[in-house]
């Protein structure tokens, strides 16, 4: 077990590695069974009644919106199925009532080492960028770091006063709420999503904290917001959905590995071909608003592309820049006891702000691409860039350094960069090559084709969850299944599959699973795959079946396995059976409704990120942030 201690005036004692090890995604046990309580019985009535009654009706063309706000509602239902479910839940009550023990998961070793983190504050645990494991790190290190690499920078960051923060937080709230009346009297906003948006908009601050870049030396961070529940968080997943919608219709954009090996994989290339990537520096705050809305809406009303996009969209431009003007100029945010407005780029940690950042810089590539013939394949994911560079003349070298020089020079002659003196979007280029990394593939041209296999970090820890963390058990065949799938998506030659495979199957025993165990559920993937019903996602028909109902439980080690609650619903709530002991009914107008599918929804426990590294309380009762953050200036001042 293994992880990254960066702690350099803190001793941490040899048996934190046992406990964070683990990972923190591991769910310790609780100690009880759980209780009547702790099965959404109110939750699966209330859906159970509007499957009954909804299924009831001839309409079957409903579509369900996007943004949608679930109803306190519950529609009357015929009394034979009432019947049905107070016999379920009688059932449920009853075998609940009595509470056992739960067996521990983490041993004497792990709690004193999850005791000792709780103890000592002044160690902070957090994660790694790029998914490379856990890290213990000083409190006034990990403070400086966000100070030296982020918020001592006054032209992107403003410290607010409580008062500050709380005054602005509510001119925020009525810019909304003017969003809502304007557009919805303009027939533009659906009742359903300004319902959504007012009731997702609330006087919570957003929460910062930092992932480490321990694959960077020196060892920067990457400032991460936490938006879930916040003022505008309402206001920015709905410019998500509105902003996605543009997405389909853009060229350039990559949407995942599978598809850029698809088109890869089809290329005959001379032997002149390169692969080159390109990364944009710092790109959400150096997409700044002024530019950026001013170039959105030219897009969208001037330009034929952009035309034609927001008319099969569905989209209404001013609208949309109406909301980004809102959400991108008001993300306050929380670091500790302090309070702090983000005041330049892409707001941090919103819905949109992925699709936000493709968009952009998407319409300087749509006007820049064509020119260069020598771009003989490009696709870009956000941040990242890939292409493949053919030289068409005796000056490669000449055209490459143009092209760079464009796709720096995006708004570069705009008035918002002469005024300010800040700079357009920067990109860092890779060489010239025969391979390249990009995304997690390696890419490599081979005799004229394109071969890709699955890349990996040194620094990867591989730290899966382990077979005894209070997860549900489907986890680890979703795990294993999506192993296999990605070999099979991203490796072009079947020889790098099985090696790939037999280092997972390897780390999975590393991580505490049986042979036992994980072989057959590898077996079956592989089967699934690669077999001779090889499953095909883009043409395999999906057999259409009734829409089930949901049972919301806790992963509890202690309880009834989910076959308990199957059977349960079997024998009591499934239509197709009936019971003598049933009120009958003389009204004829009673309608028969087949309920026959239930699924039941785990949710885990706390993990250990929840307990050691909450966004709340990071730092210990009673720490002043503030204060910490004086003694930075002071200092930096002398």
């Amino acid at each position: 077990m293994a992880y990254h201690n960066l702690c350099k005036n803190t001793k941490v004692p040899p048996f934190i590695k046992n406990l964070l090890g683990l990972g923190l995604k591991f769910c310790p046990n609780p100690k009880q069974s759980s209780t009547p309580s702790d099965i959404a019985l109110q939750r699966l009535s209330d859906d159970y009644h509007r499957f009954i009654f909804f299924n009831s009706s001839t309409q079957t063309d409903y579509e369900k919106p996007p943004l949608y706000i679930n109803k306190n509602w519950v529609p009357k239902i015929p009394e034979k199925y009432k019947q049905r479910f107070e016999r379920f839940q009688e059932r449920i009550i009853h075998d609940f009532s009595k509470s056992k023990k739960c067996e521990p998961n983490l041993t004497l070793q792990q709690k004193r080492a999850m005791k000792w983190l709780q103890d000592n504050p002044n160690v902070i645990v957090f994660n790694a960028d790029k998914n490379l494991g856990p890290i213990t790190m000083d409190r006034d290190e990990y403070i400086f770091l966000a100070h030296r690499d982020h918020l001592s920078n006054t032209t992107a960051y403003k410290r607010l006063t409580p008062e500050e923060k709380t005054n602005r937080i509510l001119q925020v709230m009525n810019s909304i709420d003017t969003f809502c009346d304007v557009w919805e009297n303009k027939r533009w906003l659906p009742e359903n999503e300004v319902m959504f948006i007012k009731q997702n908009t609330s006087t919570n601050p957003s929460w910062f904290y930092l992932l480490a870049k321990i694959h960077k030396t020196p060892l920067k961070t990457r400032p991460i917001i936490s938006y879930s529940g916040s003022t505008c968080y309402g206001l920015a997943k709905w410019l998500d959905v509105e902003l996605q919608k543009m997405l389909p219709f853009l060229p350039y954009i990559a949407t995942s590995s599978r598809e850029i090996v698809s088109e890869l994989k089809e290329l005959e290339l001379p032997d002149s071909a390169r692969l080159i990537t390109m990364d944009a520096t710092a790109m959400y705050t150096n997409i700044h608003l002024e530019h950026a809305k001013e170039e959105l809406s030219k897009f969208l009303l001037e330009d034929e592309l952009g035309t034609s996009v927001a008319t099969f969209a569905g989209i209404c431009p001013a609208m949309l820049i109406h909301a980004l003007e809102i959400v991108m100029t008001n993300n306050i945010f929380a670091f500790g006891d302090t309070f702090w407005l983000q005041q330049t780029g892409t707001a941090m940690g919103t819905p949109p702000a992925p699709p936000w950042a493709t968009i952009y810089f998407c319409i300087h590539e749509h006007r820049i691409i064509n020119k260069f013939p020598e771009l003989h394949y490009y696709r870009r994911y956000i941040d990242d860039g890939f292409g493949i560079w053919i030289p068409q003349d005796d000056t490669p070298n000449i055209r490459l350094d143009e092209f760079k020089m464009t796709m720096a020079s995006y708004g570069i002659d705009h008035p918002f960069f002469a005024r300010t003196g800040l700079q357009p979007l920067q990109w860092e280029f890779s060489s010239l090559d025969t391979s390249a990394i990009f995304l997690d593939l390696n890419i490599s041209i081979k005799n004229g084709k394109i071969a890709t296999t699955i890349y990996e970090k040194d620094l990867n820890l591989y730290l899966y969850i382990p077979p005894h963390s209070c997860h549900s058990k489907g986890v680890l065949k979703g795990l294993i299944s999506g192993m296999v799938y990605r070999a099979k998506c991203l490796c072009t030659d079947t020889i790098d599959i099985v090696p790939f495979l037999v280092k997972c199957h390897q780390r999975l025993l590393d991580r505490g699973y049986q042979d036992e165990d994980i072989r057959p559920l590898f077996k079956e993937a592989i089967s699934t795959y690669f077999g001779p019903n090889q499953l095909d996602i883009s043409t395999t028909e999906t057999v259409e079946k009734t829409r089930p109902i949901f049972l919301h439980v806790n992963v509890n080690p202690a309880d009834p396995p989910s076959s308990y609650f199957q059977e349960l619903f079997s024998q009591e709530l499934a239509t197709q059976n009936t019971d003598p002991e049933e009120t009958p009914s003389d009204d004829k107008s009673e309608y028969s409704v087949t309920c026959d599918r239930m699924t039941v929804c785990y949710h885990g426990a706390k993990n250990l990120k929840s307990i050691l590294s909450p966004r709340k309380g990071r730092f210990g009762k009673n720490f002043s942030v503030a204060s910490s953050l004086a003694k930075l200036e002071e200092t930096a001042n002398l």
